[in-house]
Formats: C-alpha cells, sequence, structure tokens
C-alpha cells in the first residue's frame, strides 16, 4: 500500500490498537439506505451521531485508537467531525476487504502491535464491556468476531496476520460472517464471538432505537 500513510506519521502509543473505519460525513454520502425513509439531512445526522457515540466510548476506557477513513483525502481533515484524539489514517484504495487488510498489516506487522480489533460506526449497542472482553479473548484465541443482525460482524480482531479473511468474502451480505468462520476453519484458527448486536443501517433497524438518548432529537415519530 505504498504512500497511503504517508499523509500522517504514526504515533506509537502501545501494544493494543483500535481502529474505527469511518466514512468523512457528508450529504448524501452516508447512510444511503436509511436516507431512502428519512431523507439525506436525517441520515446524515444519524451518521454523525453514532460516530461521536462510538468515538466517545474508546475516549472513555484505556483504549489506544485510530481513525481509518474513506474518502482518503478527508484523513488530513482535522476538525471536530471525528471528537477525541484518535490519530486519523486514509483507508486506501480497494474494495473493503482490501482496506482492512491495509490496517491489519499497517498495525499486525509494521508496527507489531500485540492485538488489533477494528470495529464500524453502525451500532448503538455497542459497549466499553465489549471491546474489553474481545481484547481479553485475544489473549487466548487467534481471532473474535461480534456478529452483526445483518449477517456481518460490528467487530473484527487479530493478533497475527491473516490475509484470507479479506479476500473473496461477499461484502455488504448476509454471507459475511459465515464466510468468515469458514475461512476460519478452513485454516484451524482458533474464534470467539460475542453477542450479536444490530447495525443500523436501514429504518427498521434505527426504528428499534428511536428511543436511544442519541437519536431523541430526530423526531422520529
Amino acid at each position: 500500500m505504498p504512500g497511503v500513510h504517508n499523509l500522517l506519521k504514526w504515533e506509537k502509543t502501545g501494544e493494543h490498537q483500535v481502529a474505527v473505519f469511518a466514512r468523512y460525513p457528508q450529504l448524501g454520502k452516508c447512510k444511503t439506505r436509511l436516507a431512502r425513509d428519512i431523507g439525506p439531512e436525517k441520515a446524515l445526522h444519524v451518521y454523525q451521531s453514532l460516530l461521536t457515540y462510538t468515538l466517545g466510548l474508546l475516549q472513555g476506557g484505556d483504549f489506544r485508537h485510530s481513525v481509518w477513513v474513506t474518502p482518503d483525502a478527508h484523513a488530513k481533515n482535522q476538525g471536530s467531525w471525528a471528537p477525541g484524539n484518535g490519530q486519523r489514517f486514509p483507508q486506501g484504495g480497494g474494495d473493503l476487504g482490501q482496506r482492512l487488510e491495509n490496517c491489519c498489516r499497517f498495525f499486525l506487522i509494521d508496527q507489531k502491535v500485540k492485538s488489533l480489533l477494528i470495529i464500524g460506526t453502525d451500532c448503538v449497542e455497542l459497549e466499553a464491556d465489549h471491546l474489553e472482553r474481545a481484547l481479553a479473548r485475544l489473549e487466548e484465541v487467534d481471532v473474535v468476531l461480534g456478529p452483526a443482525n445483518d449477517g456481518g460482524y460490528y467487530l473484527i480482531g487479530l493478533r497475527k496476520m491473516v490475509p484470507e479473511l479479506f479476500r473473496n468474502i461477499s461484502w455488504s451480505t448476509a454471507q459475511v460472517l459465515q464466510q468468515t468462520i469458514s475461512v476460519l476453519k478452513t485454516k484451524n484458527l482458533s474464534y470467539f464471538c460475542l453477542p450479536e448486536l444490530v447495525d443500523i443501517d436501514t429504518f427498521t433497524d434505527l426504528t428499534r432505537f428511536r428511543d436511544a438518548p442519541i437519536f431523541r432529537d430526530l423526531n422520529l415519530g
């Protein structure tokens, strides 16, 4: 991944790392499925609320973290769109699998981080305890997964590089989790699954959490 990380100098901060995969908040570019039902303005508000919530979890605990941004150019934008002190990196090109692999290679191989968690910004049910449990279980197993209700995962944790986990996966489908587990079984790698949580991608997902504090000013009815 030549040149991608030249945008920012890495500040080494310890043995563990939580990488947050995030999209720069732009009207019409975030939560596009949700926007079909509630409009792009409210969808952007939902996304920004989830992003702020997720990064707030990391500020409240002893989590060393970074924010991996798409589109890449916005990794240099140090504005308040991503609260907290997490260093920002561009995700790089390619599909989601290539970008996840980029992140893993950077931390686990280049920086020799002991364990890495990668999370998204779609889950209002995510709590610091899930992250703490994932890091603890990585002392015992090769990979930790946080299953999402849509067949994907809200978290993946690793302590060594496994490129096959990010290749030939049907991203953005209900097969992601099962395909990932199939790779783990094929490679005889041990794994642990956290509780299943809901990713908020659709209006049906959102209505389940309409009373959550971060959404109270949305007037969802």
